[in-house]
């Protein structure tokens, strides 16, 4: 294999092959020529070590710069989703549940740490933390933050309790009654929902909840009693 005497651009990586042209064959040829047989060398070289390990491609190279360019640039803009969701929720929390009276800390934490946009259709999350309710399918709809804050803390958890919550469905309110309660029962009715929300409680490793698809409107006897239940849906009567 021939080394190169004659220099190449440093950012081919290749610089430091060398290719021991004697003098006189230098004389001999123009630039032009010199130039030329020193770029057919190096691709042969790149080709050569690329398959033996010896040192990365040019192309190799390139990709690898492209990738973690990419990559850096991916990981800048999903930092930056993080801040604003932070951002988002801290404004929700300060402007629309603590003014309602809602002062339990356990339950703020509750609410710092659960998703909202999570649980509901990808079209609306940017309007999560907006203390509105947002459609979730099938009809139904999540219920606006600060309701959900009201009704939590009226339940007065400790910890040590077994919740039912007859309509699960999101799983919002299941999911902030997790991180407050040593069991959460939730029923629903809509099978669709139901499905859903255990998928994303599943996701969100809120393994202390339990959904079941049934009519809620009669309780859930199986699992009782509770120590305290609290009612996210309409009934017939």
């Amino acid at each position: 294999m021939d080394l190169f005497l004659f220099p190449y651009p440093r950012n081919t990586y290749t610089h430091i092959l060398l290719d021991f042209i004697p003098k006189k064959k230098l004389r001999m040829h123009s630039n032009a020529f010199l130039k030329n047989y020193v770029r057919i060398k190096v691709n042969i070289l790149q080709t050569t070590a690329g398959i033996f390990g010896m040192i990365p491609s040019a192309n190799i190279l390139a990709s690898k710069m492209k990738s973690q360019k990419n990559y850096k640039k991916q990981q800048t803009e999903l930092i930056r989703r993080k801040a604003s969701l932070i951002r988002r929720k801290a404004s929700l929390i300060e402007n629309y549940i603590k003014p309602l009276g809602v002062t339990d800390s356990r339950v703020i934490s509750a609410f710092r740490k659960v998703p909202r946009h999570k649980f509901v259709l990808a079209n609306y999350r940017k309007d999560a933390y907006l203390d509105v309710p947002l459609p979730i399918g099938e009809g139904q709809t999540i219920s606006q933050p600060s309701l959900v804050a009201v009704m939590t803390q009226a339940l007065e958890l400790k910890g040590r309790e077994k919740v039912l919550e007859v309509g699960t469905g999101s799983g919002f309110q299941a999911a902030i009654l997790s991180h407050l309660a040593k069991k959460v029962y939730t029923i629903e009715i809509i099978g669709r929902l139901a499905d859903k929300a255990a998928k994303t409680l599943k996701n969100l490793e809120c393994d202390n909840v339990h959904v079941e698809i049934g009519d809620g409107s009669q309780g859930l006897q199986k699992y009782a009693p509770y120590d305290a239940i609290i009612v996210t849906a309409a009934g017939n009567q």
